[in-house]
Parts: structure tokens; sequence; C-alpha cells
């Protein structure tokens, strides 16, 4: 059994990821540890929510020796968050990358982890996991790939509206899953929001369709890769 400690931007990003070990592994245990368990009740702990959260959780909890000591009691680590926030102004990105191809925004926001956690290298057993360009991507991919605007960066007709570079798969999602109960997402004060009932009640949707996602998502195929070898290691 493996015990695979998650760190990710919030809890419907923790339903995509669970789906995907679901699609891995017969047998795992799953440790939220950013936001912790207590972050499903409402509460999202001392380093608060998004990946925000996460910058201050890498900056206070994760550098250096701290870092050795969580992978100590766990077998994987995976570190989420979304390679859109390399359009957010104090991400602390230098410059926002063209898109396509999404791998320049990814590696982007993986070097920014990297410093956050001031390592050159992540060990072994530690996995990034930067969707292009959000968890909902493989979210849309996963439960709509027949759509017409499921478009995959790698095609000959790949543009900035290729699945990875688009950034409204909120809207894309609340329009195209809008016969769906619970909802995905919904629009609450004007913006749009993700429900976590409405991912959980398509999460055995979202693990049948990750072998899709991995081949519409080159990113999501990176992290299925690297994930796979993270866990080859662990044996």
């Amino acid at each position: 059994m493996y015990k695979i400690g998650t760190v990710c931007e919030g809890p419907t990003d923790q339903v995509i990821i669970r789906s995907i070990l679901d699609s891995t592994l017969d047998d795992y245990i799953s440790v939220p540890i950013q936001p912790p368990r207590t972050a499903f009740g409402g509460d999202a702990g001392i380093h608060g929510a998004g990946w925000k959260g996460i910058r201050t959780w890498c900056r206070q909890e994760a550098a250096g020796e701290k870092f050795k000591g969580i992978l100590r009691n766990i077998d994987i680590l995976i570190i989420q968050v979304d390679a859109d926030i390399q359009y957010e102004s104090d991400a602390e990105v230098n410059r926002s990358v063209s898109c396509p191809p999404p791998e320049s925004g990814a590696d982007a926001v993986r070097k920014l982890l990297l410093d956050w956690l001031a390592l050159d290298l992540l060990p072994d057993r530690a996995v990034f996991c930067v969707p292009a360009a959000a968890s909902e991507t493989w979210a849309l991919a996963a439960l709509f790939p027949d759509a017409p605007e499921i478009v995959s960066c790698d095609s000959n007709s790949a543009d900035v509206f290729c699945i990875e570079c688009r950034t409204d798969i909120k809207s894309l999602l609340r329009r195209l899953g809008k016969r769906l109960r619970p909802k995905l997402v919904i629009n609450q004060g004007g913006r749009l929001k993700n429900q976590s009932e409405g991912y959980d009640a398509r999460s055995n949707d979202l693990q049948d369709g990750w072998n899709t996602v991995t081949e519409l998502c080159s990113q999501a195929a990176r992290f299925d890769a690297e994930l796979r070898t993270a866990l080859n290691k662990k044996v």
C-alpha cells in the first residue's frame, strides 16, 4: 500500500488527483497536507487556500530539512499548482509565456515551485502536478472529450484556443455540464466557482477518462509518466 501526500490548491483539485490515483493504483492512502483535511469542512488551514496557500506552505513548512522530514513519513508527495497562475500579477513569474506550447508556461510554474521550496531539484519521491492551463482542463477533457471545443495542443490546428491554452475552462465546464446534477461550476456573485459536490459526483467518470486526458493533454501525460516513475522508485 502506498501512502501518498497531496499539496494542492483546493478540494476540487484533490478530487481530480484522487481520481487519477484511483485509475493508477489498487491500494493507497491519501494524506491531504495542504489544504489540510479540515479544509473540506470549510477551513483552509493556517496557510490559506489556493496557490498562495501553497506558496506559504512551501516557504514555511517544506524548505530544507522540513521537506525531507515530510518525505520520511509518506511514500509519494504530489504538489499541484495550475499553470495559469503565471498570469497572476503577484505570482513572481517574470512574464507570462506564450501558449502553445503549453509546456512553456508549465515549466515556468515548475521553476517557481522549486524557488518556493528553496530546491534545485525535486527528490525522487516528490512529483509536480502542473495542469495546463488548470486542473479543470483535465476534468473537461475527461468528461466531454468529443466536444468540438476539445482540440489538443499537439494537433496541426492548435492555436490559443487549444485545450491546454484556453483560459475560459470554467465557462466551458458550466455550459457543457449544464445538465449535470450537482453542477460542476456555478455563478456566485458574478464569479464562476467550482463545486466540489459536482466533482465528487463525477469522480468515477474522471477516473475512467484519465487515459483520454493523457492523450489530449501533454501536461497530463507528463504528470502520469512522472508519477509512475516515482511509484516505481518506491518499490
